[in-house]
């Protein structure tokens, strides 16, 4: 896998430890046993069946679970060659010194998904923002640097190459958004008639859908559920794949479900979002009024 080109290593973490959890699982061994079997702690252990990205999967690990657990040669193999890559790093471990890293596990699921179902009450998604918009989000945080909102601005034009990608396939892109986003005049008039022009530009993709709720249409799901993102992942030739994913960026950090019962909830919040939206051409031209309306103040 390589994450240069857009797919997050996030993915191989997940995908492993849940491997390695399903063996020890099987093979009816203490989670305790284990840990003393590869000298390392029960935390550790924890750790590795979770994915966690503070773990260093190193060879003579996996090749000692796979000893605890009497897994074949073949089978080890495959284990050895997914923890290495684990080691993948994308484009945006360049940028760690300003992307907190609660947040550099979203750009790593995100540069892997499949698909996303996305509703915004606030603010403009970021793969649909402008540098000029981005640049008033980003900067209006207390403390930031200048310098910092610049590279983080950089950041989030370079998350929305993955709109447009070629290799791996560009991923399935469902935008529901509040009226609030539109109305709102982030940056003053003509920079808001310019981000209105934008997202209508990316709503032609074959890959996207963007749908508006006006709010003469009322109370919605949305009101309650508030921004959240959900993530799908591919699936192999035999149907596996990774667990969906709710994603909620949050002012303090990030917040991730993965419970199906959680994931679940979010899916069915967003149909209903979706069946409450204007469909995508009359979205397109409640759009392009609204960026009318702001040129002309």
């Amino acid at each position: 896998m390589n994450t240069s080109d857009g797919a997050g290593s996030s993915v191989p973490r997940r995908q492993l430890g849940r491997r390695l959890r399903a063996l020890r699982e099987k093979s009816g061994m203490r989670a305790d046993q284990v840990a003393d079997t590869i000298d390392v702690s029960r935390q550790t252990l924890w750790r590795m069946e979770n994915g966690d990205p503070s773990v260093k999967y190193g060879r003579a690990h996996i090749e000692a679970l796979c000893r605890a657990y009497q897994v074949d040669q073949k089978t080890t193999a495959s284990f050895v060659a997914l923890a290495a890559e684990t080691k993948a790093k994308g484009w945006w471990h360049a940028y760690g010194d300003v992307i907190r890293d609660s947040f550099e596990l979203y750009v790593d699921l995100e540069a892997a998904a499949s698909s996303f179902k996305w509703y915004e009450a606030t603010f403009v998604p970021g793969l649909l923002q402008t540098p000029e918009y981005a640049a008033v989000v980003i900067g209006s945080l207390n403390g930031r640097t200048p310098e910092e909102t610049k590279r983080l601005v950089e950041v989030r034009m370079a998350r929305q190459k993955l709109l447009t990608r070629t290799s791996p396939q560009a991923p399935r892109m469902d935008i529901v958004i509040s009226e609030a986003v539109v109305r709102c005049p982030v940056g003053g008039p003509a920079l808001m008639a310019a981000q209105l022009r934008r997202i209508n530009d990316v709503a032609h993709l074959p890959n996207v859908s963007i749908r508006v709720i006006p709010f003469a249409f009322g109370f919605h799901q949305g009101m309650q559920a508030r921004d959240f993102t959900l993530l799908d992942f591919p699936r192999s030739h035999s149907g596996d794949g990774e667990p969906a994913i709710v994603y909620a960026g949050l002012l303090a950090g990030e917040l991730y479900l993965d419970a199906p019962r959680a994931v679940g909830q979010y899916a069915e919040a967003f149909n209903d979002l979706a069946s409450m939206a204007l469909n995508e051409a009359d979205s397109r031209v409640f759009l392009a009024r609204a960026a009318e309306e702001f040129e002309k103040r």
